[in-house]
């Protein structure tokens, strides 16, 4: 078999509805692609694997090679296998979450904000550290584009010296 990085993942889509639908026109159409592609993707398959995979019998019906009977549930489980990885990287639990954010705040800000955000934290994120900064102390800009400030609230009346020229 090839490297898997010389192989078109998409061809593991194809294969699994091939081996659902028995039928090229059935798989394609499940796909949302022509017949003709999948019949192109189908042709791939078989040199890749080396094996016919689906053949024509009587009354023009198609058949499962042994090969493509063999297949079909680590096909199933490869597609699973790569469902979860997606469902995991967009799944968000923030009790999981270890990180330390800084917020850049005046002092009356602060005052408002972090009392019950702290408590929040706690609750939803305790691996979140909070680290407060006061924002009437910068003196440069470069602590925002340096990432040493995460989130920066203020009220309007309050400027920042160092971002004005």
């Amino acid at each position: 078999m090839s490297e898997l990085s010389k192989i078109n993942l998409n061809l593991l889509k194809s294969l699994h509805a091939l081996l659902l639908h028995k039928r090229v026109d059935k798989a394609a159409d499940s796909q949302f692609i022509t017949a003709s592609a999948m019949s192109a993707n189908l042709k791939q398959l078989r040199v890749l694997l080396s094996d016919e995979l689906l053949v024509r019998g009587q009354a023009s019906r198609m058949h499962f090679t042994e090969k493509a009977k063999q297949l079909m549930p680590a096909v199933q489980h490869a597609l699973s296998a790569l469902s979860q990885v997606f469902e995991l990287s967009t799944a968000f639990d923030p009790k999981t979450v270890e990180a330390e954010v800084s917020l850049g705040l005046s002092q009356y800000m602060a005052s408002i904000i972090v009392p019950p955000l702290l408590e929040q934290v706690r609750v939803k994120a305790p691996g979140v550290k909070l680290v407060i900064k006061n924002l009437l102390e910068v003196t440069t800009p470069t602590i925002f584009t340096d990432r040493e400030i995460d989130i920066a609230l203020s009220y309007f009346d309050v400027t920042l010296r160092c971002l004005h020229k």
